[in-house]
């Protein structure tokens, strides 16, 4: 991957699933091969078949200096895939958080909402991934936002027992009583699956 550039290879060239160099170079964590790519003219933007681009990747994998380079090449940082997913939404599930603070201040649009209605805190909080859950709520995220079934960050975080993502949720006015459609509430639901630390919270 690293003498592509040098061999005058063409840098966007694609696999049948949209696979490109620069996107292999990413998934595989080739920092230099990356840097090498974009100065020679890969377009930062390339997305595979299913809409996933080189800095959703980088953002997947916690890789910074990679994102940052994709971002100064040109990537669009709310790129969003027919689903939805954004790099921004992908890095808050998975519990990025250096990844999910670069996006945020290359402007990420932390209100992006998937198909579903899921957004970065509402995936962030159910993977209780409490750091991630902080720093949306201090870019602007919505506290009580919630998924197209109902659930919010608040619900699916009590759900399963993510005391402190709940707390942070809570301290930025998630309202607790709030209820899905056949009237549970966070509390209710934090009980029932048995995490007596989060009611007691």
């Amino acid at each position: 991957l690293r003498e592509l550039p040098l061999r005058g290879a063409d840098r966007s060239a694609a696999l049948a699933d949209g696979r490109t160099a620069l996107l292999r170079a990413v998934r595989h964590v080739e920092t230099a091969a990356v840097q090498a790519l974009l100065a020679g003219g890969a377009n930062a933007n390339a997305a595979t078949a299913g809409g996933t681009t080189a800095l959703k990747l980088a953002a997947e994998l916690g890789h910074v200096p990679v994102m940052q380079a994709l971002v100064a090449a040109g990537a669009e940082v709310d790129a969003a895939a027919a689903d939805g997913l954004t790099a921004l939404i992908w890095a808050a599930q998975d519990g990025q958080t250096a990844a999910v603070h670069a996006l945020l201040a290359e402007g990420a649009d932390v209100h992006a909402r998937m198909a579903n209605g899921a957004t970065a805190l509402t995936l962030g909080a159910g993977g209780g991934h409490a750091a991630v859950v902080i720093a949306l709520l201090g870019a602007g995220a919505d506290a009580n936002a919630a998924e197209a079934d109902g659930w919010n960050a608040l619900m699916l975080a009590a759900k399963s027992g993510h005391t402190l993502a709940a707390l942070a949720l809570m301290g930025s006015g998630a309202n607790v009583d709030r209820t899905l459609p056949d009237g549970r509430s966070a509390l209710t639901l934090a009980h029932k699956a048995g995490h007596s630390e989060f009611v007691q919270a």
